[in-house]
């Protein structure tokens, strides 16, 4: 699962973008993205500002994941699979250790062990009575240092992979169980968990 990720302004797809959006959206830059936060992505038409987690059908929360193995046909992700994929630019995400004993709840940052972007796989859509659009962020089964974390991760695209991914729902769907860039996993100064985030809505991977 995918609850945080880091952004990093220095980007090349960020730069010289987010003075337009903090016109728009005050406080961003968010060095840390949290559920219902506004972040910039990647479309197939350029680069919007988008909120994260699509609205939970009966309300109470959002959806800010989607099964990769299963998004083609579930008919919340359908559409958006077909036409509306996107990319989540991130310098890293961030997962807390599910295990028992002292190290339980520790907060741990993965990054590409190369220093790269991260460009993490996602899906769009508008929003009744909201402004801007939604994104969810595409998962599929852990492999490699995330694994040990926990048994899901976001689908990690390799650069070369990226135009592919936006364009042709076929290919998108066979990259998402391609095997990710490497990853590092190191423990993060802060060990709080998503949770017990101030404003943080409750967070569903569907």
């Amino acid at each position: 699962m995918c609850g945080r990720f880091e952004v990093d302004a220095e980007e090349p797809v960020y730069a010289g973008l987010f003075g337009e959006l903090k016109a728009r959206v005050p406080g961003l830059p968010q060095k840390e993205m949290l559920p219902g936060g506004v972040a910039l992505v990647r479309t197939a038409q350029g680069v919007a500002a988008m909120r994260w987690g699509f609205s939970r059908p009966g309300g109470g929360g959002r959806i800010i994941n989607a099964r990769s193995e299963t998004a083609a046909e579930r008919k919340l992700f359908a559409a958006a699979f077909a036409s509306a994929r996107c990319l989540v630019p991130a310098a890293a995400y961030f997962e807390w250790n599910r295990g028992a004993g002292a190290a339980r709840g520790q907060k741990y940052r993965l990054a590409r062990r190369d220093g790269a972007p991260l460009y993490l796989a996602g899906l769009y859509r508008s929003e009744p009575d909201e402004t801007l659009p939604a994104f969810v962020i595409l998962t599929r089964e852990a492999r490699g240092e995330p694994a040990a974390l926990h048994d899901r991760m976001p689908v990690v695209l390799r650069q070369r992979d990226c135009l592919a991914f936006l364009a042709d729902a076929e290919l998108a769907e066979a990259l998402c169980g391609s095997l990710p860039p490497p990853l590092r996993c190191e423990a993060a100064e802060r060990s709080d968990r998503p949770a017990a985030l101030h404003g943080c809505p409750p967070q569903f991977e569907a």
